[in-house]
């Protein structure tokens, strides 16, 4: 991945924060869309929160194995799609992420509410994807030494 592909995936993950998340265990697919929030320094994980006893931690739990695609950008119709992440549920509490949650997705909080402590974090880890846009399609590759 060049430079000018890393800046345009960094731009469109930090222009959407909401993707389709989808999950599949006995072969039975299941999508729905979620909020999702960046590390304070890019990588290829992003994550996303969810009640501690959702359908989705149930899924992820029998199967890590997910795909997702944002939700188009305002200004440039801006996609980030990976058919080759895994799930996971991280190691991270709510209260740890509610800054970043916070800093990113204003009013998060007020539309949880109370509940926000039955939440838990879910990290989303990405070796390839593909970005389209505008600007045209770039099929990516991140590696460690990238990140």
């Amino acid at each position: 991945m060049n430079q000018s592909e890393r800046e345009l995936l960094i731009k469109y993950l930090s222009e959407s924060h909401a993707l389709n998340l989808a999950t599949a265990i006995d072969n039975i697919p299941s999508n729905r869309d979620v909020f999702y929030f960046l590390p304070e320094e890019f990588s290829n994980m992003l994550y996303i929160t969810t009640p501690n006893e959702s359908r989705k931690v149930i899924e992820i739990k029998a199967n890590p194995n997910v795909s997702f695609v944002t939700v188009p950008t305002d200004a440039d119709n801006g996609v980030v799609t990976s058919n080759s992440a895994t799930a996971k549920l991280s190691d991270l509490g709510i209260l740890d992420v509610c800054p970043l949650i916070a800093k990113q997705i204003p009013d998060w909080e007020a539309t949880v509410g109370e509940a926000v402590d039955d939440f838990v974090v879910i990290e989303v880890s990405f070796d390839t994807a593909k970005i389209f846009g505008d600007q045209g399609i770039f099929e990516l590759v991140l590696t460690e030494d990238e990140n």
